[in-house]
């Protein structure tokens, strides 16, 4: 009886805490440990703390109070702020975290509409000496705004993957960040990178493809689902294909592919030996029996060439 009580009560606290519905008085720490269901003080002490996600801090004022108790934790590894919805006013508290947490390996900070307050975010990833992950998903994050990211992907000496999907940041922003790839070149540490949802459009398929012809940029998995690349994507992309020999994962499902773009991509298939993972679903030839039957035997022909077979995602 006496634990079912406890459970009521936490239940009935976390209820206040996600209306925002505060006791009077509470103290910048109390106001925190309500909400998140246990003492703020092991802010300062777990080396993973998922337990910040979706737990309505709002408040700028919120993350200034976890940053301050984060910084006094000389042993954190892995932290989770999503789902928060605090906004660009509180970036500057998640960049003090990067900066003042040398432990840090990786950081979650996904649908927390950041928009342009991403700037300091991406300089503190920049300067982290041992930062290895990122995932930055659904924040708004526009066009101009990707420049910073660029740059934390050309100077960050530890980053080795990163999450920036469905931010609609378009042609100008798949341009900024091929441009960071192209930069770092072979000091890139970079192997993951999702941007799916993107909406880089054909221009900015040519430039990422550009970037990724020169073999020197490591990149190992790159996800660019529903980007609208077009069949003129799909060219830009079949070219990089023939001259790459570090990427091994690529995805271009759902982006208005014809059957144009599907021989492109065939006749790359049978050009590169490297590759192991394709995936090339929803696209228009998808429907079209004859283009499906040409991928498969450019696949079998591929693998003729290859150390294993190529796994190819087509419907």
């Amino acid at each position: 009886m006496a634990g079912s009580s406890r459970a009521a009560v936490r239940t009935a606290v976390r209820r206040l805490a996600s209306d925002n519905i505060m006791p009077a008085g509470l103290s910048p720490l109390e106001r925190i440990s309500t909400k998140v269901g246990r003492p703020a003080s092991d802010l300062r002490t777990e080396r993973v703390v998922d337990w910040l996600a979706t737990k309505e801090l709002r408040k700028p004022d919120d993350i200034a109070t976890c940053a301050g108790e984060l910084t006094q934790n000389p042993q954190l590894e892995v932290l989770d702020m999503s789902g928060n919805q605090f906004g660009k006013e509180a970036a500057g508290s998640c960049a003090d975290i990067l900066n003042g947490c040398p432990s840090l390996r990786g950081l979650r900070l996904d649908v927390n509409n950041l928009r342009d307050g991403i700037a300091p975010i991406a300089e503190a990833v920049a300067a982290h000496k041992g930062l290895e992950w990122l995932s930055i998903r659904a924040n708004a994050i526009k066009g101009a705004t990707c420049e910073s990211i660029a740059d934390a992907i050309a100077h960050s000496v530890s980053l080795k993957w990163l999450d920036i999907s469905s931010n609609a940041f378009g042609p100008v922003g798949g341009a900024a960040i091929a441009d960071g790839l192209a930069r770092a070149g072979t000091s890139s540490k970079l192997e993951y990178l999702n941007f799916g949802a993107a909406s880089i459009r054909p221009s900015g398929a040519q430039k990422f493809a550009e970037a990724l012809a020169d073999d020197g940029v490591p990149l190992k998995s790159l996800i660019l689902r529903e980007n609208f690349v077009g069949t003129e994507g799909a060219l830009h992309f079949a070219s990089m294909l023939k001259c790459n020999t570090a990427l091994r994962e690529l995805t271009l499902c759902d982006n208005n592919i014809d059957k144009e773009g599907a021989a492109a991509i065939a006749e790359a298939m049978e050009a590169n030996s490297t590759l192991q993972y394709l995936n090339i679903r929803l696209n228009d030839f998808n429907v079209q029996k004859p283009i499906l039957g040409m991928l498969r035997e450019a696949k079998e022909r591929s693998d003729a060439n290859r150390a294993s077979p190529l796994e190819l995602k087509l419907l």
